[in-house]
């Protein structure tokens, strides 16, 4: 991840947690390959028990933020 990447959502989050992978979206501009490797490595697993469905739902989460 790039550096901006990675103080974006650290400012962000100073503001509050992130309720969903969508709020997180919604909050915190990143492109789709970031954001898949943060899937990937469990980043959102206390939001949603199942990675692969959020990998699964990914473009459509990033359309609706």
């Amino acid at each position: 991840m790039r550096d901006a990447d990675i103080a974006a959502i650290l400012a962000v989050r100073d503001q509050g947690a992130f309720h969903s992978l969508l709020d997180f979206c919604a909050r915190v501009p990143l492109r789709r390959d970031p954001l898949e490797s943060l899937l990937l490595c469990g980043a959102f697993d206390a939001l949603h028990e199942h990675r692969r469905g959020l990998l699964w739902r990914l473009d459509e989460t990033l359309a609706k933020a």
